[in-house]
């Protein structure tokens, strides 16, 4: 969660998402054109993300009316932590002592073995609070809370306690923000919303699909004729007219420099087993009896031994 996410992290994420499509060696428009790309497949996924959450229902653990609060306010990824705590809340943790102040109760929950903690909650308010700082610190309650508002017979988290962020509806009101002013674009958006709902519960039915194709295939027919554009293959100067935003000449103003000679240039390097085996060929074999170079003999076979 971007709370908890410190400056490394966020780097090795930015790296991991940006590293696989951007060439460090890239000229500034590849790198303007392969970063709208990264965006727009982040914007892809969150569709998805969107579609998923929208159109499947995550199972509850327990029979707690909260838990079914949680998975109906909540998006799919973030639900499953929030599970963990409710589910952990009701069986690894207890009340062990309460005590009650004008309209603040005070609980002691026992976690385990040794752990203890202290929860105070204001029923009319609907305020409460633990020692354990978790809702401080990630957005979400902890299992000592949910032992409470069990305790408590609560069947809806607080809406205070309720982070907009990691709600279903919290990408769709950002949305609608910037996009307020634009009909066109809220409309598209609907469109592409509707579109992932569908290919979600479309999945794994080929009849479906088959029926959505030929559907967009034959409204893209007509929608062409209407326009007087006729359906063809581009050509490869206009693929690179649209990717580089100019028109392509046939007027060469740069031409390549002469090739000039370097040093060592024809020659290839010999390794020193080579050098040595050159060596050897040009000295010849050497007498050190008769000092005769080159020889065709050696010093026990000399005539100047005096063995011999």
């Amino acid at each position: 969660m971007g709370g908890l996410m410190r400056t490394t992290s966020r780097s090795e994420a930015e790296n991991g998402v940006f590293g696989s499509c951007i060439n460090e060696n890239g000229t500034l428009l590849e790198f303007f054109t392969q970063f709208d790309s990264v965006i727009e497949m982040q914007r892809h996924r969150q569709t998805q993300l969107i579609a998923e959450t929208e159109t499947s229902t995550p199972r509850t653990k327990t029979p707690l009316l909260i838990e079914k609060h949680a998975a109906s306010i909540y998006t799919i990824s973030v639900f499953y932590d929030v599970q963990a705590e409710i589910y952990e809340g009701c069986f690894s943790c207890k009340i062990t002592w309460r005590e009650a102040a004008e309209d603040i109760t005070v609980y002691t929950i026992k976690e385990g073995q040794a752990k203890s903690f202290q929860v105070s909650y204001a029923r009319e308010t609907g305020e409460i609070q633990c020692s354990c700082g978790k809702f401080n610190r990630v957005g979400i309650l902890c299992r000592h809370v949910f032992v409470v508002l069990k305790d408590d017979d609560a069947e809806m988290i607080p809406p205070k306690y309720i982070v907009q962020r990691w709600t279903k509806k919290g990408n769709a009101k950002e949305i609608e923000a910037h996009t307020e002013d634009k009909d066109e674009n809220k409309l598209a958006g609907k469109v592409w919303n509707e579109f992932n709902n569908y290919m979600a519960l479309s999945k794994g039915n080929i009849k479906d699909l088959h029926e959505i194709l030929n559907f967009m295939v034959y409204k893209k027919g007509e929608m062409m004729k209407s326009k007087g554009m006729i359906e063809g293959k581009r050509k490869n100067s206009d693929l690179v007219d649209t990717f580089y935003g100019t028109q392509t000449t046939t007027t060469i103003t740069i031409k390549p420099p002469p090739i000039s000679k370097n040093k060592g240039s024809g020659k290839r390097l010999k390794s020193a087993r080579e050098k040595a085996a050159d060596m050897k060929k040009n000295d010849g074999r050497k007498c050190n009896g008769c000092v005769q170079k080159p020889a065709r003999h050696d010093f026990c076979n000399c005539l100047m031994n005096p063995k011999n």
